[in-house]
């Protein structure tokens, strides 16, 4: 009778842990992004004015000519495609303080979808690290 019963045969009923882990990560995942993209959106919409660096950004990037903006750059925290990607940007959708928020509420959901494409493109389960090492920083928030 005992030869009868086959060793893997009660294994068969439950799931394997690594699915079921796989399954935690994903969920894990989803809920820092969740709550990350409603941090972003809590940020966005209740932002105050601009802060002084970002008015002289803002004031460079208006500039006249591109050629004015790279002579004007010297004194500038940001990179100097920065302020042309805000040229077009406000070109596009205007200059104001809500506009400029959404701005970084994109920016901060092009991250966080760069992070799950990065993570899907090396094999990797999902961007736990990134998502709650980097996007759940008080500066990426604020920033």
């Amino acid at each position: 009778m005992i030869e009868d019963v086959q060793p893997g045969a009660a294994s068969n009923f439950a799931p394997p842990k690594i699915d079921i882990v796989a399954r935690l990560e994903l969920v894990i995942a989803i809920l820092l992004s969740a709550t990350v993209l409603f941090f972003l959106v809590i940020r966005a919409t209740h932002a105050g004015a601009l802060w002084r660096d970002e008015a002289a950004t803002l004031q460079l990037a208006q500039m006249p000519t591109i050629s004015e903006i790279a002579v004007n750059f010297q004194h500038e925290a940001f990179p100097l495609p920065f302020p042309l990607l805000l040229r077009g940007y406000t070109a596009l959708l205007g200059a104001t303080d809500g506009s400029l928020r959404w701005l970084g509420f994109a920016i901060g959901l092009a991250l966080m979808a760069a992070a799950w494409l990065n993570s899907r493109t090396l094999d990797d389960r999902r961007p736990l690290m990134f998502l709650s090492l980097f996007c759940l920083n008080a500066t990426f928030l604020v920033w």
